[in-house]
């Protein structure tokens, strides 16, 4: 029960926002997405040992990538704006803390989903992944967010 109260799916907008317990499930699965990409990597050098670094670093850059990222703060109020291009309300998921904003994309390519494409598949997937500080404490359990037009928007209220 903790859980349902501590993750919302928004109304009409497709977007789902984890909060308190759920972020952690949240960085877990992102950290899970590193790993399968990095595995890819290994394969597609043919299993051979040694890289395995330079296999997470790239996956980490590849999945982690940059997005415009705009943040205001008035009255009480913090809202973030995340450019997310490529992907529907249905593929992303916000994570909210008091400290954070994350927000988490992946999709796959239904033109290669095998994985013996390796290190060539590297449009096997996309993925986003916004990890924004909040300027202020904020309170995740009065957080909203929206979809529109390529834009996440999330809307957060400050710790009093």
């Amino acid at each position: 029960m903790a859980n349902e109260a501590a993750s919302k799916h928004l109304q009409g907008s497709g977007l789902k926002i984890y909060t308190g317990i759920d972020l952690g499930h949240l960085e877990t699965r992102i950290q899970e997405a590193i790993a399968r990409r990095a595995y890819d990597h290994f394969e597609g050098r043919g299993r051979q040992h040694g890289s395995d670094l330079m296999d997470w670093f790239q996956s980490e850059e590849e999945i982690q990538r940059p997005s415009d990222v705009q943040i205001s703060e008035e009255d009480g109020r913090v809202e973030v704006r995340v450019q997310v291009p490529g992907f529907s309300a249905n593929e992303i998921e916000v994570g909210v803390s008091p400290n954070r904003v994350v927000i988490w994309g992946l999709k796959a390519d239904s033109g290669n989903s095998s994985r013996s494409g390796g290190s060539s598949g590297a449009g096997r997937f996309g993925a986003i992944l916004g990890d924004v500080p909040m300027p202020s404490p904020v309170n995740p359990a009065r957080s909203a967010a929206s979809f529109k037009n390529g834009w996440i928007e999330v809307h957060l209220s400050k710790e009093t």
